[in-house]
């Protein structure tokens, strides 16, 4: 109005006096710069709040500020009141940028784009409804220049859309609630932002959208918007101390509240500001959004440099993650799951990981801007428990973090259904086959010959991992021994009474039909089923879905505290269904057929259902449940049921399913007695599946004491995924093809050069018999000096003659070793990476502490499993002793302790090292199988040609009558074909073998030692005083007939009648049995 400027002119004598009198009302106050004088010309006003940049209303004081001159034509562009000198050509350089706290809070800047105006960004609009709907001019001038700050994203029947902070695929209606205070403003119900966390709750729990806030000003924290519990006792994670910015230059270890460098821990020691990533803020970064991790931790991050879209990077310290955990730290225990005794991280260097086969980068997008983030680290540990946002692909199986996580080590499902330990289950999920039946507890991966993401070419052999680990068990017609039950489809199994009929949390529902399903021991082949359910009301629902009813508990069992997992296989047509899933777990009495007690209470988890199509991914929902004892005769339910805030009323469908191909299941944190039938499973090998939360990863926890008193087995035991390489130490296949200098099995992918020296043997098949030095190899071809040309089909046999780890075995620890004396066991220590293939086994398979002695601890060694009691190869391969097999070094050149060439075959050579995995491994060896001691149809694991040892049969390997003994001739005719044969020739033995007079024709055993790793007595001869295990039968007895008493090596050649003494004078020989040098 005209008394806003003129407010003088209220009283009479100063009106219609011959002067323009201006004076403003205090309100805005100013001075006008012209004269009183008509005709003068116009002037300008100067500290007017009316032309100011607005922040007097906060601070009480009007900066100084000159107007345009008065008669200037209108409407004046925005910047000529509030903007800065950054912007000029668009709506932008009206933006008020001025500094946080100068004079007062201030975060625009946080929402302008510094770069190209394309795609989607940030407008004055979608704040200031109410002034601008163009962001340029103003429509509604009482709205303007009021002495108020008018935030509002609706104004009468206008509003705009902008991408909904928990998920950027969707755009919606902005919506806020601006909150205006002089000391500092706040805005909440934010829907550009993410929803936060209370960390005023204990435990913290996730804020709804209208509590989310976040200040107006340069002082907010990551919770603010991040719905991601980074101190919770109940999950495992990066402990945080706190969730401030600022780049930390020094990683921490120790407590998360006094522990070292302390301060470091925040989510900054990772991940950049978005005032780095995001594009809207920061025009030099051309990588997008996905650039939000540091490259270092000991390089502070800049506009340009210092950050990037890889967790892994080959140059430099290697990235984020390994310039951290290049060093063993020690674990917080305060502000996350105490997972002791693992309280210490593994060492994972750059030299390691830059030439592992598993260093690859496995791309992800953005939804946002469509920016490409590299997985390489967080391929395997990928920790997303409980998110809501969603920043990446939502249509993707996949998304990567290492945020939080109800496993141990932040390792990924790779969308499988696991518990706590995610250990052999992670590597299967790669190494199988698109064939293999839910390999590692998930659907098979989509593409073949790749690994899960479809991005790494695998081998046919190192897809094989999964099938020769198959579980290996017997039945038990009574009970089932597991920690995982899986959920039945009604074509396999249905639950039996007593049950519930209904679901029990106590919910009102929306809609929906209740079913009843029976969860249960062992996957099921059959077929998953699909429990679907349309909804179609806007808000918060409940909609009935299905019941998991357990089978009666066999035997009273207590389950250690730990996290209960309930993995379920589902997705929703819409991420505007806003689904989620509720859950409840609770007992049920039998045969009461009455409620029981609740074991986790309802609750929703917080991630939204995928999009992916049918059987969707898995969503793991891991509960923290202390110490729970399960009464015998009681029951467990789970009641899923679907929770959805849809924002519409369309009608979308959200489904669940369970069966083969979508193994959905509850996974406890220690197994129980459950009475169901266990059909079992034959086999022999390490069932790395029966083992689960033992091992520890740092060698500072698994010492070989703790080792010796936890028997346990899993893959990292044997392999390094953070090291390992592809190759081995030997192989076997069946050609698909070869000439005179070649063989070629195009199936392979072999390391160029990997077998340069080594020996390559024709076992059966065209040119079988042959054996010849490699002189180079490519990724299929082996190139020989000549030979008779394999053809295809031919079965080779590659043996390095090495007792050093392969390149698959690299950076695994192991158990080193020193002798002193013969038949003595060794004085062992753990090294962080072995040298030889040896000391791997040594850990488990040797008494390396000589307190709690390994075995006998395992229960391994106890006289009632007779012939299948394990030996200690510690002792047995010591080199002090009479004989032995040349494992841990070779035999020595002199004293006639060495074969000769004659006795070798297979590629074997007098003075030459072996490993263990030459007589242990697969029972076939194909191009598609995988080589060494994982799993075997054949017991001990007896690999080669021939598999069978003591007996003609290799079924009866391990017993102690498990048929008929394999038998010397007597004469220069080879026997039946036996394990020995892979390496030894039968005229090796001399007349030992093939003398024909004094009865030589008895079992092998009547002279061998039945474990021939090494004995007291040259040439791996037995005696009557052998221990049990070393016996004939295998358990203290069943020599036949003669039997010899001890020996003693000749100068030169073979072993003499005159060289051995037997229990009885055979014919003119062996006349003298006086007991020898060597004897048992």
């Amino acid at each position: 109005s005209c008394s806003l400027c003129h407010f003088s002119t209220a009283l009479t004598d100063l009106h219609v006096n011959h002067k323009v009198d201006v004076s403003f009302v205090t309100k805005f106050g100013g001075t006008y710069n012209g004269t009183t004088a008509p005709g003068d010309g116009y002037s300008t006003c100067s500290n007017s709040y009316c032309h100011s940049s607005g922040v007097s209303v906060s601070s009480g004081t009007v900066p100084n500020n000159t107007s345009v001159s008065w008669g200037t034509a209108g409407p004046l562009a925005c910047n000529s009141c509030h903007g800065n000198a950054t912007y000029g050509a668009d709506y932008r350089k009206a933006a008020p940028l001025y500094a946080s706290g100068a004079p007062k809070g201030n975060a625009h800047a946080s929402h302008i784009r510094t770069g190209a105006l394309s795609g989607v960004y940030m407008q004055c609009f979608n704040c200031h409804a109410a002034t601008t709907r163009d962001n340029t001019s103003i429509v509604d001038t009482t709205l303007h220049v009021n002495k108020a700050y008018n935030v509002a994203p609706i104004y009468g029947a206008f509003s705009s859309a902008f991408r909904d902070g928990d998920n950027t695929t969707n755009s919606t209606k902005v919506t806020l609630t601006y909150s205006y205070n002089a000391s500092g403003s706040s805005c909440s119900n934010v829907s550009c932002h993410p929803i936060g966390l209370n960390i005023t709750t204990t435990p913290p729990t996730p804020k709804t959208r209208a509590t989310s806030s976040i200040k107006w000003n340069k002082s907010g924290i990551c919770i603010d918007c991040h719905n991601i519990d980074m101190q919770s006792t109940s999950t495992f994670h990066h402990a945080m101390r706190n969730y401030s910015a600022g780049y930390p230059l020094l990683s921490p270890y120790s407590s998360a509240a006094n522990g070292i460098n302390v301060y470091s821990r925040r989510c900054t020691m990772c991940h950049v500001d978005h005032g780095i990533f995001s594009n809207d803020l920061n025009s030099s970064n051309s990588m997008g959004r996905a650039a939000n991790l540091r490259t270092d931790i000991a390089v502070t991050p800049t506009a340009s440099s210092g950050y990037s879209n890889k967790d892994y990077i080959k140059s430099g310290n290697g990235g984020i993650c390994i310039s951290c955990h290049n060093t063993a730290k020690a674990k917080d225990s305060t502000r996350r799951k105490n997972d002791y005794p693992a309280n210490v991280t593994p060492a994972i260097t750059q030299a390691q990981y830059s030439g592992s086969g598993h260093q690859y980068d496995v791309p992800a997008r953005f939804m946002s801007d469509g920016s490409t983030v590299y997985g390489n680290c967080s391929k395997c540990h990928n920790a997303l428990l409980n998110e809501t946002s969603v920043f990446m692909n939502a249509t993707s199986t996949y998304q990567f973090g290492n945020h939080n996580s109800g496993i141990r080590r932040l390792q990924g499902t790779l969308d499988a259904a696991g518990g706590e330990t995610a250990e052999e289950q992670i590597c299967f999920r790669c190494h199988s086959l698109i064939s293999d039946a839910d390999p590692g507890g998930g659907p098979p991966k989509a593409v073949a010959n790749k690994d899960f993401y479809g991005i790494a070419p695998m081998s046919l052999a190192s897809q094989d991992i999964f099938e020769a680990n198959l579980d290996f068990r017997p039945a038990n017609p009574t009970y089932s021994t597991t920690s995982k039950l899986y959920f039945k489809p009604v074509a396999a199994e249905s639950p039996t009474e007593a049950m519930p009929n209904q679901h029990n949390t106590g919910d009102t529902f929306a809609g929906g039909t209740w079913i009843g399903r029976a969860m249960s021991p062992w996957e099921t082949t059959t077929a998953y089923e699909t429990k679907s359910q349309d909804t179609e009301l806007a808000g918060t629902n409940y909609w009935r879905m299905v019941s998991f009813i357990s089978p009666k508990v066999y035997s009273t069992t207590t389950v250690p505290a730990g996290n209960w997992v309930i993995n379920i296989y589902c997705r929703e047509a819409s991420t505007y269904q806003n689904a989620k899933i509720r859950y409840m777990v609770y007992k049920w009495n039998d045969p009461a057929d009455s409620i029981g007690a609740t074991i986790i209470a309802t609750g929703t988890n917080t991630t939204e259902l995928a999009t992916t199509s049918a059987p969707g991914s898995v969503r793991q929902i891991a509960v923290n449940v202390p110490a729970t004892t399960l009464n015998a005769g009681e029951k467990i339910v789970i009641d899923l049921i679907l929770d959805t805030s849809s924002t519409v009323t369309t009608d979308y469908i959200g489904s669940f399913y369970f069966g083969s191909h979508a193994p959905s299941n509850l996974t406890l944190p220690g197994n129980v007695n459950w009475s169901y039938a266990d059909p079992g499973a034959a086999g022999f090998g390490h069932r790395t599946q029966h083992y689960s939360g033992i091992h520890l990863p740092s060698t500072r926890n698994e010492t070989l004491d703790y080792i010796s008193r936890n028997r346990h087995v899993e893959c990292v035991d044997c392999h390094n995924p953070h090291a390992t390489r592809n190759g081995l130490h030997g192989d076997y296949g069946i050609a698909t093809g070869g000439s005179t200098t070649t063989l070629v099995n195009s199936n392979k992918n072999w390391v160029p050069n990997q077998w340069v020296g080594d020996f390559i043997n024709i076992i059966s098949g065209t040119g079988a018999g042959q054996t010849a030095t490699i002189s180079s190899n490519t990724a299929t071809t082996i190139t020989v000096p000549t030979w008779t040309a394999p053809a295809s089909g031919s079965v080779y046999r590659i043996t390095t003659n090495t007792n050093a780890v392969s390149r698959s075995q690299r950076g695994v620890p192991g158990a080193s070793v020193s002798y002193s004396g013969a038949w003595t066991n060794g004085t062992y220590s753990l090294v962080n990476e072995a040298t030889y293939e040896y000391e791997i086994c040594f850990k488990c398979h040797a008494a390396t502490n000589a307190t709690s002695n390994t075995l006998r601890y395992w229960n391994v060694t106890s006289a009632s499993l007779g012939a299948a009691r394990w030996t200690n190869i510690g002792l047995e391969f010591n080199p002090n002793n009479a004989s032995y097999h040349p494992v841990v070094q070779a035999l020595p050149a002199t004293g006639n302790r060495r074969l000769s060439t004659a006795a070798l075959t297979g590629g074997w050579a007098p003075g030459e090292v072996m490993s263990c995995s030459d007589c242990h491994g697969r029972d076939t060896g194909t191009s598609a199988t995988a080589q060494g001691p994982h799993g075997s149809t054949v017991k001990w694991m007896l690999t080669g040609t021939y598999q069978n040892w003591p007996f003609t049969s290799a079924t009866a390997n391990g017993t102690a009558a498990g048929g008929t003994l394999l038998t010397g001739t007597g004469t220069t005719t080879v026997p039946a074909s036996n394990f020995c044969f892979n390496c030894h020739t039968w005229a090796a033995g001399g007349f030992g073998h093939t003398k024909s007079s004094g009865g030589h024709n008895k079992a092998c055993v009547n002279c061998h030692i039945r474990v021939p790793h090494g004995g007291k007595v040259p040439r791996l001869l037995t005696g009557p005083n052998a221990p049990p295990r070393y016996k004939p039968d295998g358990n203290g007895g069943a020599f036949s007939g003669y039997y010899l008493t001890s020996a003693v090596l000749p100068a030169t050649g073979y072993m003499l009648a005159t060289s051995v003494s037997c229990s009885n004078i055979c014919g003119a020989k062996h006349t003298d049995n006086t007991l020898k040098a060597n004897y048992w």
